[in-house]
């Protein structure tokens, strides 16, 4: 080892291997360069840099092993049979590490999610760094030290079968939507829609099943990771997530179009609220992940730079409605506003509820006045599962909320929880429990909720009336 090199710290006898079962020390990719890297799947900036990893590992496929350390955040994370379906449900291929307790995070001395670190052939630390774009940093890493590299062994990586889709008609369903015609469904593992016609009982597919971007025919279109369903007369919109776009399906015909975006990862500092709008198709968006109709517009929450947008489709125009940019909770006029991972939007008409999912807390933004402020929540780092009065509420990591009969319905995800927010009186209350990861949820004019229960591959139905839920028939023929 060279003078100054410094030798990586070896993996923990305690980390829990998931990808696969059978732990294996850092010692045994001697010969390959190694990247490690320290995400958890609840933050969206994570979710980007695994895209970055496939394109390392496509590029690099004979010199370069991929380690994810999986480092949680939020007790759900800790689980590891969490992280097989986080796995799963993302498409990971590469190995998959659980370091519950942090003590990896801590060797490296990492600091922040995502952190990447390169480890040569023969053992060293090359480098460590956070954030977004560390992608290209190691691209040109690996072009100036594999042609350096005595002890390189080239072979394609050992890595273990991917998980594949569950059987059945869905798979990590999302966002659903629902009225008196049509329940929608983001068949989110299946990079698919799913419209039922609740009338004929029949089922309308929409995506070819493979994940692209590609628009037409609804049996050719594609999408990756569809989220947030909006129905405005006979169009459906699609955040469609993995693909940052905002999406339209005709309803009539069955066509595919983009509104939005241009399919990179938006990086947008400048666009904040008050700024002029931006053409549509020239603008990058980040994550779009649910969506809301209000007044002629649709509202769009960008999960991946922490703000709400809003795309006029009239003018084709987006306009950046609140939120600073900065990844916090700050209540106060939209420019000032502060969001965290804004991930599920509800509204009554007028004003939009907000699931910020990395500071579990549920915001409210009023469009007429520009101003946000927080109905539950504290802080990035403040969680947890208490109901009771509003100022004591806890919730953890929410994806989803809805509004009827003046109350906020949320998708508390992390808790496998179901709760009533009641702004007039000041109270939360849990009416479901023990349910996988709940990510969608929308109630129809009959005052039914309907319920996306993601890890669990179902939709769920439930009465508030008699308090009885069921499992909804989803099939596809």
């Amino acid at each position: 080892m060279a003078d100054g090199a410094v030798r990586a710290p070896e993996f923990p006898l305690d980390l829990v291997w998931l990808r696969p079962r059978k732990p294996r020390p850092l010692a045994s990719f001697r010969g390959r360069f190694v990247l490690l890297d320290f995400w958890t799947f609840c933050c969206i900036n994570c979710l980007h840099v695994l895209r970055e990893l496939e394109d390392l590992e496509e590029r690099y496929a004979e010199v370069l092993s991929v380690v994810g350390i999986l480092s949680p955040k939020f007790p759900e994370e800790a689980d590891p049979r969490k992280g097989l379906e986080a796995a799963a449900r993302l498409g990971i291929r590469h190995f998959l590490a659980l370091d519950a307790g942090m003590d990896l995070w801590r060797r490296y001395g990492v600091r922040a999610w995502p952190t990447l670190a390169l480890v040569d052939p023969g053992g060293v630390l090359v480098h460590v760094g956070a954030g977004e774009g560390q992608g290209a940093v190691i691209a040109r890493l690996l072009d100036t030290l594999v042609p350096k590299s005595p002890t390189l062994v080239r072979a394609p990586a050992d890595y273990p079968p991917e998980a594949t889709a569950p059987p059945g008609s869905l798979a990590y369903p999302g966002k659903i939507t629902v009225d008196e015609e049509i329940l929608a469904v983001a068949d989110s593992g299946h990079h698919r829609l799913l419209v039922l016609d609740r009338r004929a009982g029949t089922v309308r597919r929409f995506g070819s099943g493979r994940p692209g971007a590609e628009d037409g025919p609804a049996a050719r279109a594609s999408f990756r990771d569809p989220q947030g369903l909006v129905r405005v007369g006979g169009t459906l919109y699609v955040a469609d997530r993995g693909n940052h776009l905002l999406r339209a399906v005709d309803l009539e015909d069955g066509s595919v179009r983009t509104l939005a975006g241009t399919g990179a990862r938006g990086f947008e500092p400048s666009f904040r609220p008050g700024s002029p709008p931006r053409p549509a198709r020239t603008s990058s968006l980040a994550s779009p992940w649910d969506l809301a109709h209000v007044a002629g517009e649709i509202f769009i929450a960008m999960a991946g730079c922490h703000q709400v947008w809003s795309y006029d489709p009239r003018r084709e125009l987006l306009h950046c409605r609140a939120g600073s940019g900065r990844e916090d909770i700050v209540d106060g006029p939209a420019a000032a506003a502060a969001l965290a991972q804004p991930s599920g939007l509800g509204t009554d008409g007028i004003r939009l509820f907000i699931a910020d999912a990395e500071t579990s807390a549920v915001r409210l933004f009023d469009p007429r006045t520009g101003g946000v402020s927080t109905l539950v929540g504290t802080g990035l780092f403040d969680f947890g599962d208490r109901d009771g009065p509003l100022a004591k509420t806890a919730l953890q990591h929410p994806l989803a909320v809805a509004w009827a009969d003046g109350r906020v319905w949320v998708a508390d995800t992390y808790n496998g929880a179901i709760k009533i927010l009641d702004p007039v009186r000041g109270t939360s209350t849990r009416i479901l429990d023990g349910l996988e990861e709940p990510g969608g949820i929308a109630v129809d004019p009959e005052g039914f909720v309907w319920i996306a229960e993601t890890n669990r591959h179902r939709i769920l139905r439930h009465d508030p009336r008699s308090g009885e839920t069921s499992v909804h028939p989803f099939a596809v023929a």
